[in-house]
């Protein structure tokens, strides 16, 4: 894409704020947990979201 375009870059995030704050407070209630249970509780709580294992993984070491 032409830089100036307006259009930002890259695809949107999949996890939105909401994602964000619910996987803090699951982190801080129990920080044992794998990524796997982490995934599992978050599509339980979010039963649209549709998020591949390393996506997470990146999003929890970035911005939680």
């Amino acid at each position: 894409r032409k830089a100036g375009s307006g259009r930002p870059i890259g695809r949107p995030p999949t996890l939105t704020d909401a994602h964000s704050l619910f996987l803090t407070e699951l982190i801080d209630d129990n920080a044992d947990l794998t990524l796997e249970q982490m995934m599992d509780k978050l599509t339980d709580e979010f039963k649209d979201l549709k998020i591949f294992r390393s996506s997470l993984h990146d999003f929890t070491t970035k911005k939680c």
